[in-house]
């Protein structure tokens, strides 16, 4: 099954979407209105709550996508497309699975995974976080005033950097940073990586 939502983005200050196994992806795009993609089966894609209130996009899986088994023939893929020109406050998280972000602005941008992959292209925020428990994080063309990276096992590969305060926290996972342009401050703390 396949659900496309659209929303005018003059309405929207700010994008959410907390899922526990479905894969993420977030993108700006050629289109002139905020676009939620869902594929997937029946019962999974018309449980998935897509929502609009008080100028907040919110994109969520039921709770009970917490408790199934992971492990069998389960699917799904979400996909939001925003318009280039649009820059409010994006919250991303996924639990199982991989997030993709790229080409996106924003005041506040948080990408958050727990087990999943994350890879990141071409961001551009005032804040800017990144955390990830036992998955990699993969990113490169990071423009922003501030960036938080925060990984417990995963390895940290962060290339094109350009932002003026970092700081990179992690437990066991190699943390490694390229900049594109003199920093002001770069906190890093590890434990054993």
């Amino acid at each position: 099954m396949n659900k496309i939502e659209t929303f005018s983005p003059t309405q929207i200050t700010g994008v959410e979407a907390h899922l526990a196994w479905a894969s993420l992806e977030v993108l700006s795009d050629d289109v002139n209105e905020l676009q939620v993609m869902a594929a997937g089966n029946d019962k999974d894609v018309s449980d998935l709550r897509i929502v609009e209130k008080e100028g907040r996009l919110l994109v969520e899986q039921p709770t009970y996508g917490l408790s199934i088994k992971l492990n069998t023939e389960r699917w799904m893929q979400i996909v939001i497309r925003l318009p280039r020109s649009w820059k409010g406050a994006l919250d991303m998280s996924t639990i199982t699975a991989p997030l993709r972000a790229r080409g996106i602005s924003g005041t506040d941008v948080i990408l958050d995974s727990v087990s999943g992959d994350m890879r990141a292209a071409n961001i551009s925020a005032i804040a800017l976080t990144l955390r990830q428990v036992s998955g990699g994080i993969q990113a490169q063309e990071l423009n922003c005033d501030q960036l938080s990276v925060r990984t417990v096992s995963g390895k940290v590969r962060l290339s094109e950097a350009a932002c003026l305060n970092v700081r990179l926290n992690g437990v066991s996972g190699d943390q490694h940073v390229e900049f594109l342009r003199p920093f002001e401050r770069v906190d890093v703390n590890t434990v054993s990586g």
